[in-house]
């Protein structure tokens, strides 16, 4: 357990900024967001500190402040999407495929699966996608859904 001591800004950035700028950047791909989000969290730590109830060690309450503070930068990020999404170039009104946005026949897909070319294409698309959109489809990982295939 943490004492008065240790409830200091400065042990919070020698003993956990690395773990969890770390644990912010995998969720957010995005270095600046991730440092913003880090300082936030050590500001309300700071404020709070008098709250902390050493129910838990520091580390366990600064990622709950930590998590609570990635919550509210969705809120906001979200929120700040527009209800018509940019798909409108993908689809008509009636929500079928436009004629030159529709799949194509792609012959051996299962084939290209194995080749290194596949997978630098695929992460220079993914690189391409929205913050929503990346959080869905990336965990640490490549997900082929089509084929069930998850690709490390």
């Amino acid at each position: 357990m943490a004492d008065e001591a240790h409830l200091t800004v400065e042990g919070w950035i020698k003993n956990y900024s690395d773990i969890l700028f770390d644990y912010l950047y995998k969720r957010l791909n995005d270095q600046s967001a991730a440092k913003d989000i880090l300082q936030e969290t050590f500001i309300a730590a700071w404020k709070n500190k008098t709250s902390f109830e050493k129910r838990a060690d520091e580390k366990t309450w600064l990622f709950a402040i930590l998590k609570n503070k990635l919550a509210d930068h969705y809120r906001k990020l979200f929120k700040s999407i527009p209800a018509e999404s940019e798909s409108t170039a993908f689809f008509d009104k009636k929500g079928h495929w436009t004629k030159d946005a529709g799949p194509a026949h792609w012959p051996d897909a299962a084939a290209s699966l194995n080749r290194k070319e596949f997978y630098e294409v695929l992460k220079k698309c993914m690189s391409g996608l929205t913050l929503a959109q990346n959080q869905v489809s990336k965990d640490g990982k490549f997900r082929v859904w089509f084929t069930g295939i998850v690709v490390k």
